[in-house]
């Protein structure tokens, strides 16, 4: 992150204060890998059990279901998942505050984002550990991704009739990235 900001004396600073500002993001978050010993009575207790089979959507039982019958068949196999999820991100804001008299500021700013998320790797494989094998992907997750941009902006206007009152009206936006 970079910032240029206004400071008493310098540029401007008689009726202004003011930031400009960039930001950079570059990141990954998820699990590189993750074991699961579930054994033959987990694979078919999800599998027959009625209870349990209203409660999980269509979609995640369309996914189970070839890995619990293939884990019913191998009860000796462990579960090996994966995932994450990448982020590049850069965004640039300015606020700037007119102090337009004693008692009166006008404040405007904005922010302006474009970001991209991703899936780097995502999914499941067995693991059989009589023979210390790693099978390949049963389970794989094409590695889409999502760039969303964002124009956020902020106005208020302020008065103080007094040193211990201020009165406000404020209109701001705010963003969180899909």
């Amino acid at each position: 992150e970079m910032q240029i900001l206004s400071k008493p004396g310098g540029f401007l600073s008689d009726n202004f204060t003011y930031v400009f500002g960039v930001y950079y993001l570059k990141g990954e978050g998820g699990y590189r890998a993750i074991h699961l010993k579930p054994g033959q009575p987990l694979a078919s207790a999800i599998l027959t059990n009625p209870a349990l089979l209203a409660v999980i959507p269509d979609e995640a039982y369309n996914v189970l279901d070839p890995l619990m019958g293939y884990l019913d068949q191998n009860v000796a196999a462990d579960v090996f998942t994966r995932g994450a999820v990448g982020t590049k991100s850069l965004s640039g804001y300015t606020q700037i505050t007119w102090h337009a008299t004693d008692e009166i500021d006008l404040t405007a700013g904005g922010r302006y984002q474009n970001e991209k998320r991703y899936l780097t790797f995502a999914d499941t494989r067995l693991y059989l550990p009589a023979t210390d094998t790693l099978s390949g992907p049963l389970l794989s997750f094409d590695l889409q991704g999502k760039t969303t941009t964002n124009f956020s902006s902020r106005l208020v206007a302020s008065y103080k009739p007094a040193d211990d009152v201020m009165l406000y009206v404020s209109r701001a936006q705010g963003f969180k990235s899909g």
